[in-house]
């Protein structure tokens, strides 16, 4: 930037000027670290030309943002700042959008902008949706298999009650038997209650001898 410097009657004396480097702009925008696919620029406001950039690419030397629409706004009216969506182009026949905030400097001919692609936007809230979704079905499924397990043990539990309800039936029905034969066979109570005591005796024994031989049995197949 260049002031001319004037005398009392004004004329012209001559020139003060102060300039910046760009490397000093691309090392100030990499200290920012703004992250990964953003943009970051400063223009003219004359004719929208970069000044400096970041990252310092060669495709970028020659870029212009004067047929942008915010660039209008900011340069020809008292607008600070603008933040919105533009397109910049296609891909694929699908349009590309960036997310960009301008803002133009006080006292300088200049307007910075900043810039980051709709695809490094959206990109946090698309790992996001799928490490829920991904949780959402790891959940859905351990309902699903605890369902399954306790529908399993619904039915082995209504298939135990049944076998118990028939055994016990088949129990009685056996005990009902072995006490009208014991009440055929005797003349008294007294004789009726030992006859029966000793038949039932000998069921538990015969049951006992049938369960040890059968525990020797699968011990015998195990082995």
């Amino acid at each position: 930037m260049a002031r001319p410097i004037r005398g009392p009657t004004d004329d012209f004396i001559g020139a003060a000027q102060v300039g910046v480097e760009v490397t000093y702009f691309a090392h100030l925008f990499r200290s920012l670290d703004v992250g990964m696919g953003a943009h970051l620029g400063l223009y003219r406001t004359g004719d929208g030309a970069l000044v400096a950039g970041y990252p310092n690419t060669p495709n970028l030397l020659h870029e212009t943002v004067a047929a942008l629409l915010y660039f209008k706004i900011l340069a020809r009216s008292q607008t600070e700042s603008w933040t919105g969506w533009t397109r910049i182009g296609r891909l694929r026949g699908r349009p590309v959008e960036e997310l960009v905030s301008a803002r133009r400097l006080d006292g300088w001919p200049l307007i910075v902008i900043a810039s980051l692609p709709s695809s490094h936007v959206y990109a946090s809230a698309w790992t996001h949706l799928m490490w829920r979704s991904v949780i959402a079905m790891l959940l859905i499924a351990v309902l699903l298999m605890l369902t399954t397990l306790v529908v399993k043990q619904a039915r082995r539990e209504a298939s135990l009650v049944g076998e118990l309800q028939h055994r016990v039936k088949n129990v009685l029905a056996v005990v009902t038997a072995v006490a009208e034969r014991a009440y055929e066979d005797t003349q008294s109570s007294e004789e009726f209650l030992s006859s029966l005591r000793g038949r039932l005796q000998s069921m538990a024994g015969t049951q006992t001898l049938l369960v040890e031989r059968h525990a020797q049995g699968v011990e015998s197949s195990e082995r």
